[in-house]
Formats: C-alpha cells, structure tokens, sequence
C-alpha cells in the first residue's frame, strides 16, 4: 500500500483542525470583547456624544488587537508549517536516498534478486535476474515463470512459490534452471512479501548461481570414492590414527590381518597393536614419525590372539596432522629369506667339502708325477695347469 495517500489525508486533517481553533479562539474573544466592552463604556460615559466617540475607538481598538494577535497566531502556526514541512523534506530526501541506494545494490549484487505478485508476475527483477533470464528489467516485469524457463520447471517454481506463500515462512531451495548459461543450479532463499499493513502481497527471492560449487563437490565426492575403492582393495593393511594414536580409520586388509572386526579397530590404539617387549620401541618410532613425517621399518603387530605377525611399516603424517600407515604382511617373505639362508650355509660347507677333497687329490697326483720324473717315466697325469697358474701372477706382476 502507497503511504502518500495517507499522509496527505492526514496534512487535510491537521490543516481542518488548526482552522477550526482560530475560528472559536477568534470567535470567544470576540464575544467576551463585545459584552465587557459595551458594560464598562456604559458605566464611564453618560454623555452620548462621548459614548459615540468611546464606542469608535473601542472598534478601532478591537480591530487592532484582533489583528495583532491574529498575526502571531498565524506566524507561529506558519513557523511550525515550515518546521514540519522541512523535517518531512528531509525524512523524504533520506527515504529516496536509502531507496537509491538499496536499487544501487541489487543491481550490482552478483545474485538475481527478484520479487513477484501472488500470481508469480515478476514485480522487481535486478541487472542479474535479467540477464539469467535473458531479457532486460524492463522485459522481465509483467511476466511469470511460464515464459522463462521449460514448462516443468515453471511449474515447481510456482508451486514452491505458492507453498512458502501459504506456509507463511521464508526457506532456501536448490533448484536445477535452464537459462542462458546453460544448465545452471541455483540456492534460492524465498519469503513472503508483506505491504506496509503486514499483509502478503507476493515473494521476494534472493538466488545465487552455486553450480561450479555442486562440481566441486561432485568431484570431491568422486575422488573420495576412488581413494576408499583404492584403500578398502588394497593388498597391504591400512590404518590412519590420530595424533595421539588412537585409530580412525581402517579397512578390510587390516582387520583380516590383525583378526580383528573394523568397528573393534576403531576403537584401539597403535600400543594395542604392538607386543609389549617392543612398546617402547613403538613410542619412540611413533614420536620420530611426527617429527619427521616419515618411517620405513620392519617389525612385529600383535594379533587379536596374541600372536605376532612380521610387517614391513610404511607410515606417514599427513597435513591435517593424522598418521596413515600401510601394513605389509612380511611373513612369506621371512620364511624365503630363512630358506634362502639355510640353503646359502649348506652350500657353503659343501664348497668347504669340495675344495678340501680336491685340493688333497692334486697333491696325490703331483707326488705320483714326480715318483714318475724319478724313473724315467712319463708323468701319468697332466698338470701342466697348476705350474701355469702358479706362474701368472709372478709374471703379471713382472709386466
């Protein structure tokens, strides 16, 4: 509703008002005049030429007083007129100014911010609604969502719109519109409209483009789910603790490994993990890992059984302060290596073996040969090699 109409109704009101308190003020002084007046002359002047004379200057008199006070009457209400006249002028000055500056505002706010009629005909569209829509201000007036966008989504507009309308409450809705920035989503805070008298005329909305925030999300999401997919498939155990070792998450490899339920991990710490001869080994790695961020190392875990199972741990501190930690079952590798070990000793003293036995034959075939030399024979075996051997660093060295 306009308040100029009523102001005005109520600036006719005083003006009645004021009009009517000359009149009666002008009328009782009048009255009182005439009567005491008239009363005293008669009691002064006996004479009637004297009276005459009295009775002029007593009108004059009147007149001059009346038009005295009448005067100031009228200048003091003129005064006040003025005063009242001037503040309104200026609450009016201040109303256009804040009006101008709250139209600044909207139009410059990266948010379309519109208002509509109980009909859902646009009664305010700023320079970013207009532009989403594709039209100019001045075009989107007048018009309803019919005319904007597909028929289904013109339709749940009007129908939330009519249902906040109803529900009498303001809400924020996410909604997927077709503008001509393609495929947009847009987080919408809508209301009631209320007139000066409080009385629902229509919705305002205030809607902000947060489409590249939804693909960011999407896209946090995705990645998120690749990495647990990654983690929850991972041949190696995986834990990642807190800063002060208390497990937050673990998956599937881990609890196989340790014999534990996921939900039982998550309620441990890493020195329930480990044997209590190796406790203090464990502080101490645990301190340097978030010193230093990062540590190889082989080991034991403590089984949910008790027993112990070797690992190779691979661990980590993340930015956010917590502690990730990859497992590897080592046990295979522990009994290759044992094997490989044992078999490295066995062939070791078979070489021993060897080489001693051979060593004793060549000595045996020499003392045969040199029996031979003596009696003129031919040495039955030729060794020829071992004289060259023999012989190869003298001349090496000589070279």
């Amino acid at each position: 509703m306009d308040p100029q109409p009523d102001a005005t109704r109520e600036g006719i009101q005083a003006a009645g008002a004021i009009a009517l308190r000359v009149v009666l003020a002008y009328a009782v002084f009048a009255g009182l005049w005439i009567l005491l007046s008239d009363e005293v002359l008669g009691e002064l002047f006996k004479d009637p030429e004297q009276l005459v004379l009295a009775s002029t200057i007593k009108g004059w008199l009147f007149v001059a007083v009346t038009s005295l006070l009448l005067f100031g009457f009228i200048r003091r209400r003129l005064d006040q007129a003025m005063a009242s006249a001037q503040r309104e002028l200026a609450a009016q000055t201040e109303k256009a100014r804040a009006l101008q500056l709250l139209a600044a505002i909207a139009d410059n706010s990266p948010d379309a911010i519109f208002a509509k009629d109980r009909e859902g005909r646009y009664l305010l569209c700023n320079r970013e609604a207009a532009r989403v829509l594709g039209l100019s201000t001045d075009e989107a007036l007048g018009r309803d969502d019919r005319s904007m966008f597909p028929p289904e989504q013109a339709a749940a507009i009007r129908a939330d719109d009519s249902r906040l309308i109803a529900e009498n409450r303001i809400q924020t809705v996410e909604d997927l519109l077709t503008t001509v920035d393609g495929e947009r989503v847009f987080s919408t805070t809508k209301g009631p409209l209320r007139d000066a008298d409080g009385q629902v005329i229509g919705l305002f909305g205030i809607a902000r483009d947060v489409t590249a925030g939804k693909q960011a999300e999407s896209a946090l999401r995705a990645g998120e789910e690749r990495y647990r997919m990654v983690l929850e498939n991972a041949a190696d155990a995986v834990l990642v603790a807190n800063p002060g070792g208390d497990f937050i998450y673990a998956n599937q490899r881990a609890g196989q490994l340790l014999g534990y339920g996921i939900d039982e991990l998550l309620t441990l710490n890493f020195r329930d993990l480990v044997p209590d001869d190796l406790v203090e080994i464990a502080i101490t790695q645990f301190a340097q890992l978030k010193q230093h961020g990062h540590i190889l190392a082989e080991g034991r875990m403590k089984r949910r059984d008790g027993s112990r199972v070797p690992v190779e741990l691979n661990t980590v501190r993340l930015p956010d302060g917590n502690l990730f930690g990859a497992c590897r079952d080592i046990s295979d590798r522990r009994a290759v290596e044992s094997d490989l070990r044992l078999r490295n000793e066995e062939l070791e003293a078979f070489n021993r073996a060897a080489v001693g036995r051979e060593v004793v034959m060549i000595e045996l075939k020499q003392r045969i040969n040199a029996l031979s030399r003596q009696l003129g024979q031919e040495p039955p075996y030729p060794l020829a090699f071992i004289d060259e051997a023999a012989k190869s660093p003298g001349e090496g060295g000589a070279a």
